[in-house]
């Protein structure tokens, strides 16, 4: 029998050959391993050089009292367990060694069932502590390393109950809020931690979390312990128990201060370097253009030729610059709007008017469709202009054969510009990013199938006009966007 078949290992101490023997035989064939010792002596030296998770022990031995062997055992293998086997004669001496630590006892002539219900009794039970203490041990061990996992962790974490009470902060959470003690704050609400003016906001995701189980990354600004406001990014996570009960909430907290620093300056960089190199571009803009059209004499052919390319290269530039402030002004919140019933196809005929010259080069069909004629939008006209360019600027570059279509319609309260491409498409994998920061910031390599600034800022632009905008694609056959603009 293999050794990981084997379900204890047994001592069986007795003077008696013939018990020994048969003790032996019926152990073993029911996946004992056993070992025998005639003599009290035997059994200690045996003892000493194996472990054993049971004894059969006689009382009557030739050299010792096997009571008088109980105590040796047991500090050998503490946990051992003892069935004394005595005769009828000695029974009250069985008995009498139970009070001093044997487990059990069985009378000769010995019934080789009830020894082995008694030896298969004992071991189970001595198996199911064992499994509790090291089930025991090994929770001790996890909760260990979870407490220095929470200690460690430099970000701030707070486990609060389903009432939002703080339960148990971790020493960084103590140094971002600036306490000292986790008494000084154990016990109140989480929301006191949160400013005032991010409190209703803070109560909504909370709600969200236990709706949902998890909320996503919040920026809030929060309070110190004298009261002072710094900014920080915020997660949290439903608690649940074994039966997956909610029982509490889960927090990390980031201090952000120096990051939003950071990025303001930076924004502020590219707003200041954006705004210097716009105004010499826009000048060599128009002087390209007014030689273009003949102010400072006839050109030649080839003169025409250079003063076209580089009219394309101011234009690719100042679009550029163009982003380059519109992200600037996004970020950092200060993009303001003029809205004002406006009809739009003028909106519509605004976008197009610069794109209708690419549209031929690259021989594309230009639709138009009104479905809803006279449809008025209340829109801040730059801006919605803006946006719609961004879009018609996407569907040209990416499309090299076939058309463009751009519809106006209604749709409930909204107003509706749909501008659908034949062009290349987009995997999913594009269209769930296409709009986002980082994918703006990513910039527009063709090969990679990236959409640019434009999207990014048409994104912004609709949005602070309490409107929104759509994209579904199809990969080789091309993509639709959708804006939709609050009617009046």
């Amino acid at each position: 029998m293999d050794e990981k078949d084997k379900k204890g290992r047994i001592l069986i101490v007795d003077d008696d050959e013939s018990s020994r023997r048969s003790l032996s035989l019926i152990l073993g064939k029911n996946g004992y391993e056993v070992e025998t010792a005639g003599t009290g002596r035997e059994a200690l030296e045996k003892a000493q050089q194996i472990f054993f998770n049971l004894t059969l022990l006689d009382i009557r031995l030739p050299d010792v009292e096997g009571t008088k062997l109980l105590a040796p055992l047991k500090e050998m293998h503490p946990g051992l367990a003892v069935i004394m086997i005595t005769g009828y004669a000695t029974v009250e001496t069985a008995v009498q060694a139970l009070t001093d630590g044997a487990s059990a006892y069985v009378t000769k002539p010995l019934n080789m069932d009830e020894v082995l219900a008694t030896v298969e009794g004992l071991l189970g039970k001595q198996r199911l502590i064992e499994e509790k203490v090291r089930a025991e041990e090994a929770l001790q061990e996890s909760e260990e390393k979870l407490r220095i996992m929470f200690e460690s962790i430099k970000d701030g974490i707070t486990v609060s109950d389903l009432e939002g009470r703080i339960l148990e902060m971790n020493e960084a959470a103590l140094r971002l809020f600036g306490y000292t003690h986790k008494e000084e704050v154990i016990g109140r609400n989480g929301i006191e931690l949160v400013a005032e003016k991010d409190r209703a906001r803070a109560r909504e995701n909370t709600r969200r979390i236990f709706k949902e189980g998890r909320g996503g990354t919040i920026e809030y600004t929060l309070l110190t312990n004298g009261g002072r406001e710094f900014e920080a990014e915020y997660s949290g996570a439903l608690l649940r128990d074994g039966s997956g009960k909610a029982g509490g909430f889960i927090n990390v907290v980031r201090d952000i201060t120096e990051r939003k620093k950071i990025e303001a300056m930076k924004s502020d960089f590219v707003s200041l370097v954006s705004h210097q190199l716009k105004t010499p571009v826009v000048g060599i803009k128009l002087g390209i253009e007014n030689m273009l059209e003949g102010l400072t004499g006839d050109l030649t052919t080839k003169q025409k030729q250079y003063l076209q390319e580089m009219h394309q290269i101011c234009t690719r530039n100042y679009r550029l610059v163009s982003d380059l402030l519109n992200i600037s002004r996004i970020e950092r919140g200060v993009l303001l709007v003029d809205i004002a019933p406006i009809k739009l196809r003028e909106i519509v005929d605004l976008a197009v008017r610069d794109y209708r010259k690419d549209v031929k080069k690259k021989g594309l069909a230009l639709n138009l469709e009104e479905a809803d004629e006279g449809v008025v939008v209340l829109a801040d006209m730059d801006k919605m202009v803006e946006a719609l360019s961004n879009v018609i600027n996407n569907a040209v570059k990416f499309t090299d054969k076939g058309s463009i279509t751009i519809k106006i319609t209604r749709e409930g309260k909204y107003g509706v510009v749909e501008v659908r491409d034949t062009g290349t498409g987009m995997s999913d994998e594009v269209l769930n990013n296409l709009f986002t920061k980082e994918k703006a910031l990513s910039g527009t390599p063709r090969s990679g199938g990236g959409a640019g600034l434009g999207l990014y800022i048409a994104k912004s632009f609709m949005e602070i006009q309490k409107g929104d905008i759509t994209a579904t694609s199809v990969v080789g056959e091309g993509s639709t966007f959708v804006l939709r603009i609050p009617r009046e």
